[in-house]
């Protein structure tokens, strides 16, 4: 395969920025960026230039269209491949409601698609999301009142305004869960409808300075939690497969992840939900393995890597690959999913810029490098949209700027 070349250097930034993102495990889709709702918790603060713009409240619209985004998608490998799509990975998706329902209408519908928000659906949004669409899954993030998290808004308005969705494309995450949460959680818990299915998210303060020393809900707070939701029939597990890529006639291709949990009652529930998946034979099924080999040596060559060694099984459906290019998560998810069959592929690496994915979201520039040189990744088009929102945050910031002197002038005056 002929590659283009190049010796740009990216500005670490943009990657940011991109519109389009191949991350851990799904393409991400955001036509904002920022977010209004300035939650403490929110993991995309883990990159200050992130936590400096939530900060502030600000919602940026990134000037591209659903038809420009499908564009970008259709000409990715990964996309073709079956990677799950994701809107609302960096900022909550209902903020972006018009462009990603716009997004949704479009895309193929064999492709699985993950709206994730934890805004309460207005009248509109409910009609849209209660139309029949098998590929769509919706991620509904309800948090408990907390005061130790500042969440002061009552969750059950997101749990009203889901009621009469189909069940089956909603997977309920409730969290996270601070030492406090527990009262407001058995709410939300006894107000979900039975069969729902959820994840209990734990409390994670990891890169989140304003969450330091904040105490999580125990261990025996969780395990009540759990044991009401099984009281009520709600399914309670970490994995949001059954309601989303089986939904499309895919498997999950982290299941070792799901055979091989240490907890064995969790593991119990989780593969009692296994027993009737449409894609349980493709999870849980042998593997052809030099078939799969033999498809994973064309596969590198399409993301441009290079391997220095054989693959090393690391479990029933797991391989880990040493190459000699820095690679990151983005060309694992890929790897992981276009190899007709559920199968969980790591890399690392000893080049320059490390292994895979050390970097939060964004990838080291190098690989960045790698995808524009093999066509992986419409790098230019992507670096010239992050380009536009930086001039727009740029202006948006000196404008804040002018507004504040003025004000201060304005306010020595006044004294």
């Amino acid at each position: 395969m002929d590659r283009r070349t190049t010796t740009r250097s990216y500005d670490a930034l943009l990657p940011e920025f991109f519109p389009v993102k191949l991350v851990d495990a799904f393409i991400a889709v955001d036509f904002v960026v920022g977010c209004r709702f300035d939650c403490s918790y929110c993991l995309s603060r883990r990159h200050p230039v992130r936590q400096a713009l939530f900060d502030t409240g600000v919602a940026l619209d990134t000037r591209v269209s659903p038809r420009r985004a499908l564009a970008w998608l259709r000409s990715m490998p990964s996309y073709r491949s079956g990677v799950p799509l994701h809107i609302g990975h960096d900022t909550d998706a209902g903020l972006e409601f018009d462009k990603g329902a716009e997004l949704i209408e479009l895309v193929d519908p064999g492709r699985s698609v993950a709206y994730h928000t934890r805004k309460p659906f207005t009248d509109r949004e409910r009609a849209f999301f209660g139309a029949p669409r098998p590929n769509l899954l919706l991620m509904l993030t309800a948090t408990p009142r907390s005061a130790g998290l500042g969440v002061a808004s009552d969750p059950l308005e997101l749990v009203r305004s889901a009621a009469g969705l189909d069940a089956r494309g909603v997977h309920w995450v409730l969290g996270p869960l601070a030492a406090d949460s527990e009262p407001d959680a058995v709410r939300v818990l006894e107000a979900l409808p039975p069969g729902s299915r959820l994840t209990l998210k734990a409390l994670g303060a990891t890169g989140l300075p304003a969450l330091a020393g904040l105490a999580p809900l125990p261990a025996a707070g969780l395990a009540r939690l759990e044991a009401l939701a099984h009281r009520r029939r709600l399914a309670v597990s970490e994995w949001s497969c059954r309601s989303g890529v089986a939904r499309t006639g895919q498997g999950f291709f982290d299941v070792d992840r799901l055979t091989g949990q240490p907890d064995l009652v969790r593991r119990a529930h989780d593969l009692i939900t296994c027993a009737d998946c449409p894609s349980r034979t493709q999870c849980h099924g042998a593997l052809d393995e030099p078939s799969l080999l033999a498809r994973l040596e064309r596969e590198l060559r399409v993301v441009g890597l290079t391997p220095t060694a054989p693959p090393v099984r690391t479990g029933p459906r797991a391989y880990r690959l040493e190459v000699a290019e820095p690679a990151a998560r983005g060309d694992e998810a890929y790897l992981s999913h276009a190899l007709g069959r559920p199968v969980a592929i790591s890399l690392s690496s000893a080049a320059a810029g490390g292994g895979a994915g050390d970097r939060f979201s964004a990838p080291d520039p190098a690989v960045l490098r790698r995808w524009y040189g093999a066509g992986f990744l419409p790098v230019t088009e992507l670096n010239a949209a992050a380009e536009k929102v930086l001039e727009d945050l740029t202006r948006r910031q000196a404008a804040r700027g002018r507004a504040a002197s003025l004000g201060a002038q304005h306010g020595s005056g006044a004294c």
